[in-house]
């Protein structure tokens, strides 16, 4: 599978037993073609967190 380039930011805590974070992607696509529109870039963009217990 071929993986386009981009970027991923990933930033974690930990406080005792408990950790959080965040991360950010964004990656680039080549131009795509649909029926009804012409040369749309497809690149896309994701934000997410996490909250988590450790045992």
């Amino acid at each position: 599978m071929h993986e386009e380039p981009g970027f991923v930011l990933s930033i974690n805590y930990k406080m005792g037993q408990w950790f959080m974070g965040a991360n950010v992607k964004y990656q680039f696509t080549d131009y795509i073609d649909i029926a009804a529109f012409r040369d749309i870039r497809a690149s896309n963009f994701r934000v997410g967190a996490q909250v988590g217990f450790m045992f």
